[in-house]
């Protein structure tokens, strides 16, 4: 009969992962994954083939795809969309939409037709096969039914694990890391609890076991006791592959080749056979974002964003921290000799990027300018004939947020009797939203769309001939939120 481990020892576990896992949770997509013709990065920006598949900040949100040199930019749906994952001919996609559909998942083909909501609100979704597998509700706090699956047409739902509360999840290949020392393996369900046969009580604690990564083929974690272990996925071949401090991060493992040694600071092959050093890397390096792709190490550190050869040569500078048009990107992709990336700095809306790797030169593929405006603007708009005032109202004059989410705002008839008046009717001083808020964090620049619709009729009964649609977003006011 196994014994649960003390709730207080866990507590302290879970406590100290969040002081030092506190960090920032940008979607990454590096050399765009693809298992079984799945390209399951579940980012804002995937590529496949010649083709870039991406949230378009300047349309509410909606998934778009262009031509890696900007050609053929086209709409695809029109949701406020994020986790973008591609199997086939079908898009999968999480909502955004605030309103009722927030986090539901839905599908749709690549030519943008048969859009299929999946009626399912979910989180840490990842395809395998011909399942879709998936925790219920936005985040683990709301889930009460484990971990299920459904087939990808959202058919035969069912909970494949049932648990209360799934926390911590991280979905890593073909595999669900959660509660910090288990993993659910998806092919064949099976799960597997690292503490299970631990015994009540502080005096253990230095055993308790905490999961640190997973492959297709290692398990990799760590005893308190500074011990740093894998083994295979199966249990067996369980080696000591590092011996750390007590109750400290002392390594980072990157993949099954390569561990980063955080008290020297060297990036060091798993069999010790090569090392790169700090004076190498340079001074500071951000190890939780290291990717390894092909023969290159992408990286973070005091001087920028950079990359290194495996063999420790051709140290490359991709760009300087100073320069805050690429700054804090987080979302790229690299392809062949350029890097593909939508802007994840704050205070800028997201757009989709070229780095070409050569001759250091960006280009941003979706050239779209935005008119810049104060955020006590009082838009007014001119018309040719005097209006009929009973037409003028929130009907009939919409304006919308980056997520296609209507605005409340005060439309009035100007004194001319051709002319309406527009501002926004937010509590704080009546002033435009400077950035976008997802989830509690930032999300980039507001863009707002202000829609005048053809019911807007002149006094003599005739509609506009035309809908007038105006972008636009605001000055920064020097407040940090």
């Amino acid at each position: 009969m196994n014994i649960k481990i003390n709730k207080k020892i866990i507590a302290l576990l879970m406590c100290y992962m969040l002081c030092v896992s506190f960090l920032p949770t940008y979607a990454f997509a590096e050399s765009n994954p693809v298992e079984n013709g799945i390209v399951n990065n579940k980012s804002l920006l995937v590529k496949e083939g010649d083709w870039l598949y991406y949230r378009n900040s300047y349309d509410g949100g909606s998934i778009y795809k262009v031509k890696t040199d900007g050609t053929q930019n086209t709409k695809i749906n029109d949701i406020s969309s994020c986790n973008i994952t591609l199997d086939g001919e079908w898009i999968y996609f999480r909502s955004l939409d605030t309103s009722n559909k927030f986090y539901e998942l839905f599908r749709i083909k690549k030519d943008g037709t048969a859009l299929q909501d999946l009626k399912v609100k979910a989180h840490k979704e990842t395809i395998v096969d011909d399942w879709i597998y998936y925790i219920p509700g936005t985040n683990y706090y709301d889930s009460h039914d484990g971990i299920c699956k459904m087939k990808k047409d959202g058919s035969e739902k069912t909970c494949v694990l049932k648990q209360d509360e799934i926390a911590y999840p991280k979905i890593s290949k073909n595999n669900l890391v959660y509660d910090l020392d288990k993993v659910f393996f998806l092919e064949n369900e099976k799960k597997l609890d690292l503490n299970e046969s631990n015994y009540e009580g502080y005096e253990n604690y230095d055993n308790l076991k905490e999961m640190l990564y997973t492959s297709n083929e290692w398990i990799y974690f760590k005893e308190q006791n500074g011990k740093y272990y894998r083994m295979k996925n199966d249990t067996s071949d369980k080696e000591i592959i590092r011996v750390g401090e007590l109750y400290t991060d002392s390594y980072y493992i990157i993949n099954d080749n390569w561990i980063y040694n955080t008290q020297k600071q060297c990036l060091e092959t798993m069999d010790k056979s090569k090392g790169i050093g700090k004076r190498t890397l340079g001074k500071n390096v951000c190890y939780t974002k290291i990717k390894i792709i092909g023969e290159w190490i992408y990286y973070y550190c005091d001087d920028g964003f950079c990359r290194i050869k495996t063999d420790g040569t051709n140290k490359t500078k991709i760009y300087d921290f100073m320069n805050t048009d690429i700054d804090k990107k987080s979302n790229y992709i690299v392809s062949g000799d350029n890097i593909y990336y939508i802007n994840d700095y704050d205070k800028s809306e997201k757009a989709v990027f070229k780095f070409d790797l050569k001759d250091k030169t960006t280009k941003k593929l979706v050239n779209k300018d935005i008119v810049e405006v104060k955020p006590q603007k009082q838009w007014k708009v001119n018309f040719n004939k005097e209006l009929n005032k009973d037409t003028i109202n929130k009907k009939n004059i919409i304006v919308t947020d980056g997520d296609n989410i209507p605005v409340d705002i005060t439309a009035t008839l100007g004194d001319d009797g051709k002319s309406i008046y527009i501002q926004c009717d937010a509590d704080y001083d009546k002033c435009w939203e400077i950035h976008r808020m997802q989830n509690g964090r930032l999300a980039g620049k507001q863009i707002y769309k202000i829609k005048i619709t053809t019911n807007i009729k002149s006094k003599d009964g005739n509609n506009l001939s035309k809908e007038v649609v105006k972008e636009f977003k605001v000055q920064d006011d020097g407040y940090e939120v």
